[in-house]
């Protein structure tokens, strides 16, 4: 006769079959959620590479943190026999993923991660011929009764082309030394390129460790201008730099500190749709800052009036660096004879002035003065009045167009124009930097007219 289990048999069969249920659903569940969040972890690592345009060592090995825990998520859910295909596949699914990660990484380098930048620049010059800024010239050091005086400017201030011994604050050092009854320190704040914008920075930081009784702008008119307009150097959207801009006629800005790190665009349309959902670390290109500039100089097609061929040989011969120029968006050093004066020139007069008026009043707040001087010498680009014929197109430029945009630009502040009094004052016949003796003899004229404003 068949023996029948009793029925406390079967509930017990029953109890564990269920058991083993729960525990397959919990263990399949906590599966799934850990397959879920590895997925979800590389999918957050591999958009944000994307994003920034950068998948180093650290986003790889996150990644491969992320296959860790679906492999473990994936062994979770299988049973002992499943588990050694599981294991299979899934090693191989790792050296695949980690072929795919790398060769992404090096697309990535090529095609989408942008160049990464230091904004704006210090000076280039040996480093004994640095001081503790990083503009060239003396080293910053002052006693009490010194009097201190900073020396803001371009290539001009910083003496390009000439020797560490004649730069320009050695000379008005000199100058006003044999002039005054005490003695006298002048520090140069500025370099190659700089227009107001990057100097009201340096001098910034300049207050933070030292005083100044005196700062002086060496100012540039043919270049200031464009160097204030545009976020980039020479040649079109080249080295990028701080910059300022004007709002309903408020100052805005900067766009960028000194020394500050930010990327580049990226070389191609799929790479610069990326670059631009990205945090606010994209360096602006020129074409793109323009969108917010009024109208550029418009040339004529015809001349009316006297022709000089003289900027179609200097583009011939490729010469002064004038290819690196573009004159249909006046960054160039003629724009400032160009006339009639255009909107732009207008927003770049009046932006160059609202960045003097806030020198001005740092200077004020540290209990200085501040004054503007130009070194007025013969006008190379533009030696006569008339119709500047460039590649098919003519530019109305004039030396009265200039001096009207001048006025405009110092109308306000304590001025003075200090003439250049040697016929032949340049480096060279390409270098219009003022040599050796023209700079001493303006730097004499200018502390002349230094005297009787520091004994009032």
């Amino acid at each position: 006769m068949r023996q029948r289990l009793p029925v406390a048999a079967f509930s017990f069969r029953g109890t564990q079959r269920v058991m083993q249920i729960r525990k397959t659903i919990k263990r399949e569940t906590g599966a799934r959620l850990l397959c879920l969040f590895g997925a979800a972890f590389i999918l957050v690592v591999v958009v944000s590479g994307l994003l920034t345009g950068r998948y180093g060592l650290g986003k790889m090995s996150g990644t491969a943190v992320g296959l860790l825990v679906v492999l473990a998520g994936m062994s979770l859910s299988a049973d002992k026999a499943a588990r050694q295909t599981i294991l299979f596949r899934a090693g191989v699914m790792t050296v695949l993923t980690l072929v795919f990660l790398a060769l992404g990484a090096v697309l990535i380098e090529i095609f989408v991660r942008p160049d990464l930048f230091i904004i704006g620049w210090r000076s280039w010059e040996p480093e004994e011929e640095l001081n503790q800024l990083g503009f060239r010239g003396q080293t910053i050091a002052c006693s009490e009764d010194d009097l201190v005086i900073v020396l803001l400017g371009d290539s001009q201030a910083a003496a390009l082309g000439r020797s560490f011994e004649q730069m320009p604050e050695r000379q008005l050092e000199r100058h006003l030394a044999g002039l005054l009854d005490r003695p006298v320190k002048v520090f140069t704040m500025g370099a190659e390129g700089y227009g107001q914008d990057q100097l009201l920075l340096a001098l910034e930081e300049y207050y933070t460790l030292y005083r100044a009784d005196l700062v002086i702008n060496w100012l540039t008119p043919y270049n200031d201008v464009w160097n204030n307009l545009f976020p980039t150097h020479l040649p079109e959207s080249g080295y990028p730099k701080p910059t300022f801009w004007l709002e309903d006629g408020e100052l805005y800005g900067p766009t960028f500190q000194l020394g500050e790190q930010a990327y580049g665009d990226a070389p191609n349309k799929l790479a610069t749709l990326i670059r631009m959902v990205t945090s606010g670390t994209r360096i602006p290109t020129d074409r793109v800052w323009e969108e917010r500039l009024p109208p550029a100089y418009q040339p004529f097609s015809a001349a009316d009036g006297e022709v000089f061929t003289l900027w179609q040989d200097w583009w011939d011969a490729d010469a002064i660096h004038i290819r690196e120029e573009r004159f249909e968006t006046e960054k160039t050093h003629t724009a400032i004879y160009f006339t009639p004066r255009s909107p732009r020139m207008q927003y770049g007069i009046d932006l160059t002035r609202a960045l003097l008026r806030e020198i001005d009043v740092l200077v004020a707040d540290h209990g200085g003065r501040f004054v503007i001087f130009t070194s007025a010498a013969p006008h190379r680009l533009v030696p006569e009045p008339g119709y500047y014929e460039l590649n098919g197109l003519y530019y109305h430029a004039t030396r009265t167009q200039y001096e009207a945009n001048l006025s405009d630009i110092v109308e306000g502040f304590t001025y003075y124009a200090i003439p250049v009094v040697a016929d032949d004052p340049f480096i060279s016949a390409t270098d219009s930097h003022l040599n050796d003796d023209a700079a001493d003899q303006v730097m004499r004229d200018l502390a002349a007219q230094l005297v009787d404003l520091l004994n009032e």
